[in-house]
């Protein structure tokens, strides 16, 4: 009876490091999932920014050349 008691515990052993090592795979890899989606909407957000910010800097510096042109070119006579 002891000898069928060592291979229960060899066998329970057995299937909890197989459990252990499935456990720390899928954790792994949903780690990994879940950086590469983090990595990706952050690019995204970051290229949705520089976009606008682009947009806005274009319109800006158009008001100012319209706002220039607006200028007499020559000073008003005193």
């Amino acid at each position: 009876m002891n000898e069928c008691n060592e291979k229960m515990l060899e066998l329970s052993q057995a299937f909890e490091k197989i459990a252990r090592d499935s456990a720390q795979n899928m954790i792994a890899s949903a780690t990994d999932e879940g950086n590469k989606n983090l990595e990706e909407r952050a690019a995204e957000i970051s290229s949705h920014f520089t976009d606008q910010l682009e947009g806005h800097v274009r319109s800006y510096l158009e008001f100012i050349g319209e706002s220039i042109k607006e200028f007499p070119k020559k000073p008003p006579a005193a």
